[in-house]
């Protein structure tokens, strides 16, 4: 069950997208994701049902170091901003901006069933407020590129896509679809930043 506190937070802080989440709901497939003890107690993996076989999105023996792996791989230290892609239970996310508390974020998850998941596990208030620029959820094929084109135009500083890996392989068609869109709006402001600047070569000539 989504913790109170969280329909609260995010009623108050992004209503249309709550909104147009609980228009979603009657849609969803309620045993698609489903939360299981894993050896760490406290620390729950999430699996999700598929073909009456189960994918784990996070590891089922030690979430938290699993996540300490993952963000391993990843540097910020360049970045200003970070878009979580997939935010499972959170784990990943909670240790990133933890290594990098310079960074801004937003936290993008494509499957409501599992940001069903996350919201009754984590509560949002523990996320850094003042550092946290949206949170959104996919009930649309549009939200994708709508929430990238928001972010990237309002952003104008690097921003480093981060996906939780599992999401790769268990919703590989979601993830490349938006790991394309992600290329093609950042490749459209490399080029407009570019024409820009050559304008204004001229225009000091």
């Amino acid at each position: 069950m989504i913790l109170v506190d969280n329909i609260v937070f995010m009623k108050e802080n992004f209503p249309l997208i709550w909104d147009a989440y609980r228009v979603s709901e009657d849609k969803q497939e309620v045993a698609l994701a489903e939360m299981t003890p894993s050896k760490v107690e406290g620390f729950p993996a999430l699996s999700i049902k598929r073909d009456e076989r189960s994918f784990y999105l996070h590891s089922r023996y030690d979430p938290r170091r699993e996540a300490r792996t993952i963000i391993d791989n990843f540097d910020g230290s360049d970045y200003e901003h970070v878009i979580f892609y997939g935010a499972g239970l959170g784990y990943h996310i909670e240790e990133f901006l933890n290594r990098y508390p310079h960074l801004t974020f937003s936290i993008y998850e494509p499957i409501p069933e599992v940001f069903a998941a996350y919201l009754s596990h984590f509560e949002l208030k523990n996320l850094p407020q003042r550092r946290l620029h949206e949170i959104v959820v996919e009930t649309s094929p549009a939200d994708a590129p709508a929430f990238l084109q928001r972010t990237v135009a309002q952003i104008q500083k690097k921003i480093l896509l981060l996906d939780l890996p599992s999401y790769r392989n268990i919703f590989s068609e979601q993830h490349s679809a938006f790991l394309e869109h992600f290329k093609e709006i950042v490749s459209n402001r490399r080029t407009t930043l570019a024409t820009n600047l050559a304008f204004e070569k001229r225009w000091i000539i």
